[in-house]
């Protein structure tokens, strides 16, 4: 009966320690990354945007846009988050219109 409680005793510690490792990163919540998605928006890249450059110009300087519109090919959307563990989300977008090839409209929010 003791060699019973014994094994018994231990299989249970073993089940334990193995099971350790999976409750550590949701049970303590104590690592979180950092994620950003989307172009990378830096003032100085942006700000070398302007008015009459062409589509290639400004998919040379910013990358291909995140977002193209579907039912009009005249704008491009440049969406970056950043979350940082434990802070509230940073959003930058650019929304880029154009008319003819050309850059005719640049809205920052």
């Amino acid at each position: 009966m003791k060699t019973q409680m014994t094994s018994l005793g231990r299989t249970c510690i073993i089940a334990a320690v193995l099971a350790l490792p999976l409750t550590a990163c949701t049970f303590f919540d104590n690592h979180r990354l950092d994620t950003q998605q989307g172009n990378i928006l830096k003032p100085k890249t942006v700000d070398r945007i302007h008015l009459g450059m062409s589509k290639k110009q400004v998919v040379y300087i910013l990358g291909t846009p995140v977002k193209t519109n579907t039912f009009n090919a005249d704008r491009f959307e440049y969406v970056y988050t950043f979350k940082t563990a434990y802070k509230a989300m940073e959003i930058k977008q650019i929304n880029i219109t154009f008319s003819q090839g050309k850059v005719i409209n640049i809205q920052r929010g």
